[in-house]
């Protein structure tokens, strides 16, 4: 029992830094606009960095973004407001985009969705219309199209496939709204 008790007490003082940092509130300092509403709230570590959620605010006190920080850089989920409606989500590692971002329309729909990697398009990509029904679908590959992206008709019918390499146009397939092969224009 007595080891166990050691052993516990140990790994608080390797974890928690000699027990200085366990129990720590974070710093957190507000910023108003000149009429004295919130604009902002910073959250710092001992160091002086930005370190957890930094949210800042309209001046009708709306909420603006969120934005998580680890020793200064983006680190985790950033978001962007308007009119207080969800408009952009995206994962930050280290101040680059890493995974998926979206963008949204007014009513709440997803309209692009992107996966990113080191602040570069990599993966599918895919945009919606208003409506929630799927627009197109690609591939990126270092930021670049890559493969065949697919375009459709908000009926659901494939309107066309480009092929791309490297970002390039390689070749074209139209369909008009039946489904049936039709020259591109």
């Amino acid at each position: 029992m007595l080891q166990k008790k050691a052993v516990i007490v140990f790994l608080l003082f390797v974890f928690c830094g000699y027990s200085a940092g366990c129990g720590k509130k974070p710093k957190t300092k507000d910023e108003h606009y000149p009429d004295g509403k919130l604009k902002a709230v910073y959250t710092y570590n001992d160091e002086g960095l930005l370190d957890g959620v930094v949210k800042k605010y309209n001046e009708d006190g709306s909420i603006k973004s969120e934005e998580t920080y680890k020793n200064n850089l983006l680190n985790g989920i950033s978001k962007e407001y308007r009119s207080g409606k969800l408009h952009a989500d995206c994962y930050f590692k280290d101040n680059k985009k890493n995974g998926i971002m979206r963008l949204y329309y007014e009513n709440g729909n997803v309209h692009f969705e992107f996966n990113y990697k080191d602040d570069k398009n990599e993966g599918i990509g895919k945009k919606y219309y208003w409506s929630g029904k799927l627009d197109s679908e690609g591939n990126y590959k270092d930021g670049k199209q890559e493969g065949v992206t697919k375009y459709y008709y908000e009926n659901g019918k494939l309107d066309k496939e480009i092929n791309y390499k490297d970002g390039r146009e390689l070749s074209r397939t139209c369909y008009d709204e039946n489904g049936n092969k039709t020259t591109c224009k």
